[in-house]
C-alpha cells in the first residue's frame, strides 16, 4: 500500500490518508489545563497517589523484558515485532493487588478521567471508563461504544469527570462536577465490522461542552518504539474497576514491556471496567496519553496503541 492509498480499518465515522502506524519522530498534543507534576512526579514520572510506591524490580526493565520474552519463547528484538493474537479476555489484577485509590478526583489529572454508566437495549448496569480528549469528547474503548456480542451501539451512556464516593455515604456517587448523558458515539470499521482488537476505540460525543470546558483534557501523543519502550518513563493507568466500590477511581503504574504498531503491552493491574482508561506518561510535568486501555492477553494487560490512524481519528473528534 502506498502513502496515496487509503486504509479503511481506522474508519468509520471519518476517514484519512493511509500513513504508516508508527511515527518516525513523536508528535504531541498538550493537555489543558493542569499540566505540573510535582517533584516526586518529575524524578519518577508517575503522578503520586497516596500509598502508591513503585516497586524496586520495575526500574530493572532490561531484566523483566528479558524475562519476558524467555516466557514467550523469543528474543528481545522481537518484542517491538506485531504479533499476531485475537481478542484479548477482560482485564486483570497481574501477581500482587497494589492498586491505590485515587481520593483527590477534583485535581488533574484525575479530573479528566470519567465513571461510564452505560444502558443498552437490555437496560442499565455496565460500567466502563473515558477520559476528555476535547472540550465535547470523550475518548474510550470501542466495545464500549460499539457491543459485539449485541452486534449494537450503547443506547446511552452518562459520563460522570472526577466521580468519586460522597462523602460519609454507604455507596452514592459524588459528581463534583456534574455529569452528562450521550447518545452519540464514534469507533472505527476495523472494530464495528470486523471486532480486530487492535482498532478496538472509540470516543463518546457530548451534547454540549460545558463539562469538557470544567474539566480540561488529556493531550495524546504518538511517540515511537524508542520513546514507549523507555524504561525511565513508566505508563500510569487510572480507572473505575467495578472489583471495587461503584464509582470510586484507582490507580496503578509500571513501564511498557512490549509494543507493536498498534498495541501497548504491560504488567499494569486494571480490572473490568477500566476499560477505555487513558494510558499516559509524565514527562516534565507534562501528561501526555499514549493508549487506549483495553483488555488482557498472553499474561499482560493490553491498550490500542496511539498511533498516526488513532491520532488522526481523535484530531477528527475533537472537533465535532
Amino acid at each position: 500500500m502506498n502513502s496515496g492509498a487509503h486504509d479503511r480499518r481506522h474508519e468509520s465515522v471519518s476517514s484519512e490518508s493511509f500513513q504508516p502506524d508508527v511515527p518516525a519522530t513523536d508528535t504531541m498534543v498538550p493537555s489543558q489545563p493542569g499540566t505540573c507534576g510535582g517533584k516526586r512526579s518529575r524524578r519518577t514520572g508517575i503522578e503520586k497517589v497516596p500509598g502508591y510506591k513503585q516497586p524496586k524490580a520495575d526500574r530493572l526493565a532490561s531484566q523483566r523484558r528479558q524475562a519476558l520474552a524467555e516466557s514467550l519463547g523469543v528474543d528481545t528484538e522481537s518484542l517491538v515485532d506485531d504479533p499476531v493474537l485475537g481478542i484479548g479476555s477482560l482485564e486483570r489484577v497481574i501477581d500482587a493487588d497494589d492498586r491505590r485509590q485515587v481520593l483527590n478526583t477534583g485535581d488533574a489529572p484525575w479530573r479528566w478521567i470519567c465513571f461510564l454508566e452505560i444502558t443498552t437495549r437490555f437496560g442499565p448496569g455496565m460500567i466502563a471508563t473515558g477520559w476528555f480528549i476535547g472540550p465535547r469528547t470523550v475518548a474510550t474503548a470501542g466495545h464500549v461504544v460499539y457491543h459485539h456480542d449485541m452486534r449494537d451501539w450503547a443506547r446511552s451512556i452518562k459520563v460522570t469527570p472526577a466521580a468519586t464516593l460522597a462523602s460519609g455515604s454507604s455507596g452514592s456517587l459524588a459528581a463534583p462536577f456534574g455529569s452528562a448523558v450521550s447518545t452519540v458515539f464514534r469507533s472505527v470499521a476495523a472494530w464495528v465490522d470486523q471486532q480486530d482488537d487492535q482498532f478496538d476505540y472509540g470516543a463518546i460525543i457530548l451534547p454540549d461542552d460545558r463539562l469538557g470546558r470544567a474539566v480540561g483534557q488529556f493531550g495524546y501523543a504518538n511517540l515511537t518504539d524508542a520513546s514507549l519502550l523507555d524504561a525511565s518513563v513508566p505508563a500510569n493507568i487510572s480507572g473505575y474497576p467495578s472489583d471495587r466500590r461503584y464509582g470510586s477511581q484507582w490507580f496503578h503504574a509500571r513501564e511498557i514491556l512490549r509494543v507493536s504498531p498498534r498495541k501497548l503491552y504491560y504488567t499494569i493491574d486494571t480490572h473490568e471496567g477500566q476499560s477505555g482508561s487513558p494510558v499516559w506518561q509524565l514527562v516534565d510535568g507534562q501528561r501526555r496519553a499514549i493508549g487506549v486501555h483495553t483488555g488482557s492477553v498472553g499474561g499482560m494487560n493490553t491498550a490500542v496503541r496511539i498511533n498516526n490512524g488513532v491520532q488522526a481519528n481523535f484530531d477528527t473528534w475533537v472537533n465535532v
